[in-house]
């Protein structure tokens, strides 16, 4: 077996140690008030939130105040700052999503967030939803950056435009109607990839980066995506207006509402370069799952086809700490400006493609049985890990790494193994279907290639996950991820 390499220790298994912290502490919140329903509990669980009919939710972002350096008490300011945007409404505050972007992710300093989180939540009878824990180094100047997504309620007849986007003394909202079904809220950031548009100055197409790895996450559990609703933290002078313009355009192509609300957090943020502005998205995909959906959740099936879909070539939001550090290493600081790096900038600023609407077609069709794509753990994580937990497992045949990761692997001297767990190594998504055929084509109405690359199978003698065929560890052997920590 490889060593696992520093991004893997830092940020993927950091995180994910991190992540199961604060799933457990977030549901010392859940008694606070009755409306939270806990549908799977623990780290990737589903809680959903239950609206009375005759009320809608209302959506709005918020940070933890950006003055505020005791890391508590900024925690506890988010929840403050969320509670008073509700009320200028006069909705009632229920549940919270929030993302902590952390400089290391030190379990002293999540304590204190949570800390914090809990109290205000305490005081408000608020619950926490979801969250989500981003290891950023050094682009986040403090322990930890905190913002968070509420969903509030209020009478259907309090609005005029349902569903509708308003401002209220420079207060981002969205307010829809629920209809009855829960109400479910996952979240996720940008990730360190902003660094590349703060270089070229070309900020808004990696919103799609944003937008990706929330309602991506979102489709897993086939939910219907209403809004996605974060906060643009900026430090220097960011454009806020045409990155609000377009993510407004991308999601409407899409199919959901974004808002994002702006707030200058001075230096504690900050780009790869000191007085370079700098910038970061945050914020959650809020749905609805129908009752059915919740009886019947999406699950792969032994005998499932899984079919790996690509299309242009671009890194996702995935191990860019790493590619970030390997153009550095081999290019210098300003590796930006140099001729020879055009080819590879070019790739870097590719923004994610956004899967939700392919995916959902795959939903709505009864096409699909399940959803993945290789963003914030790659192959270990986002798909050997869900098999593992349904005790199934696949071979992975034909899969061809792309040349701009080989460049990667050997500028940092990684070997497949490490690449393949931190890296989407050319493939945007993967879907288990028992009618692939139809899958292909359906992807191809969205610029999408689709391949088999394997049969879901059940796990025999404990053997779980995903195993690569022809691609090698540093043994000779087939690379292997078991999915179980």
């Amino acid at each position: 077996m490889t060593a696992v390499d520093e991004y893997q220790k830092t940020v993927i298994q950091l995180g994910d140690e991190g992540s199961d912290y604060l799933a457990k502490r977030s549901a010392e919140s859940l008694k606070n008030n009755s409306f939270t329903d806990v549908i799977t509990p623990g780290m990737n669980g589903l809680r959903v939130i239950s609206i009375p009919k005759g009320m809608v939710a209302v959506v709005h972002s918020a940070d933890g105040d950006p003055n505020e350096s005791n890391l508590h008490n900024h925690s506890a300011s988010l929840v403050e700052r969320l509670v008073a945007q509700a009320k200028q409404v006069n909705a009632v505050p229920l549940a919270i999503c929030d993302v902590i972007d952390a400089s290391e992710g030190k379990v002293e300093h999540l304590k204190q967030v949570m800390d914090g989180l809990l109290a205000g939540c305490s005081d408000f009878y608020v619950s926490i939803l979801n969250g989500e824990l981003a290891i950023l180094g050094s682009r986040v100047a403090v322990p930890a950056n905190v913002s968070g997504t509420m969903i509030s309620m209020a009478p259907r007849t309090a609005f005029s435009e349902i569903p509708g986007v308003f401002v209220r003394n420079r207060t981002r909202y969205f307010v829809f109607d629920p209809k009855g079904k829960p109400v479910y809220g996952n979240s996720d950031g940008i990730g360190t990839a902003t660094e590349f548009p703060e270089r070229t100055k070309i900020y808004s197409p990696h919103v799609k980066n944003f937008m990706a790895m929330n309602v991506d996450d979102a489709i897993k559990n086939g939910a219907l995506v209403m809004c996605l609703s974060g906060v643009a933290e900026m430090s220097g002078n960011i454009p806020f207006d045409v990155i609000e313009r377009d993510a407004s355009k991308f999601g409407n192509e899409a199919g959901f509402t974004v808002i994002l609300q702006p707030e200058d957090v001075g230096d504690r943020i900050r780009s790869y370069k000191e007085g370079v502005p700098a910038y970061n998205i945050s914020g959650s995909a809020v749905s609805t799952i129908d009752e059915e959906r919740l009886r019947n959740p999406l699950v792969p099936k032994p005998g499932d086809y899984l079919i790996a879909f690509s299309g242009y070539p671009n890194p996702r939001s995935n191990g860019i700490t790493s590619k970030r550090k390997a153009m550095v290493q081999k290019f210098g600081n300003d590796w930006h400006e140099k001729p020879e790096c055009k080819a590879l900038l070019n790739y870097l600023m590719s923004p994610a493609i956004v899967l939700y609407p392919f995916f959902r077609k795959l939903v709505d069709g009864g096409i699909a049985s399940s959803f993945y794509h290789p963003s914030g753990g790659a192959y270990d994580g986002k798909l050997a890990r869900p098999l593992a937990k349904h005790n199934l497992f696949a071979r992975l045949d034909g899969l061809v790494p792309p040349k701009e990761d080989l460049f990667f692997m050997d500028a940092l001297g990684n070997t497949f193994e490490q690449a393949y767990a931190k890296w989407p190594m050319g493939i945007d998504g993967f879907a288990t279907t028992s009618q692939p055929d139809k899958a292909v084509a359906i992807g191809r109405l969205f610029s999408l290639e689709g391949r088999v690359i394997g049969r879901i199978e059940e796990a025999q003698n404990g053997r779980t996950g995903v195993e690569l065929v022809d691609i090698k560890d540093s043994d000779g052997n087939n690379i292997y991820f078991s999915g179980s920590k």
